[in-house]
């Protein structure tokens, strides 16, 4: 499983109030708000297919793209049931995918969400989504210079 120290604590914890949990849907609607395929970008109902970063003790975990179950109450916070979704390249040669359900409350591991979706994302979408995340985090200045680039190259 690739992780990811946490360095820039102050830059991190900008992303961390942007993306957490209990604030991703605000900060979805700022930036996704106004395109056609974004109706409702809260993780409610089951079946709904989202990516996420998990965060543990100021390591980050390698985006996972997942199946949303169910949330459970837990104590005083909420517990996210899912079932990750793996890609072919993650699996080894003759082995069969198998369906593994997890759960994580939001007490100590936090998940940060950059999409929700209906039905499965296109790679556009799920390329917008991947480019917010911590592991691929670009400074202002790279990020603009990405779009300059894909403005003039196509």
């Amino acid at each position: 499983m690739k992780v990811l120290q946490i360095v820039d604590t102050e830059k991190f914890q900008e992303h961390f109030n942007k993306w957490n949990f209990f604030d991703y849907e605000g900060t979805l609607e700022n930036e996704l708000g106004h395109l056609p395929y974004s109706k409702d970008l809260s993780l409610r109902k089951p079946g709904q297919i989202f990516l996420f970063e998990n965060l543990q003790d100021s390591i980050i975990h390698y985006p996972t793209l997942a199946v949303f179950l169910d949330y459970i109450p837990c104590d005083q916070t909420v517990e996210i049931e899912y079932s990750p979704i793996k890609r072919n390249y993650q699996l080894k040669k003759n082995e069969y995918l198998e369906s593994e359900i997890r759960r994580d409350a939001q007490w100590h591991d936090y998940h940060l969400i950059y999409g929700v979706w209906d039905s499965y994302p296109t790679w556009k979408e799920l390329r917008r989504a991947y480019e917010r995340t911590w592991w691929f985090h670009k400074t202002k200045s790279e990020k603009r210079n990405i779009k300059i680039n894909n403005i003039l190259n196509g």
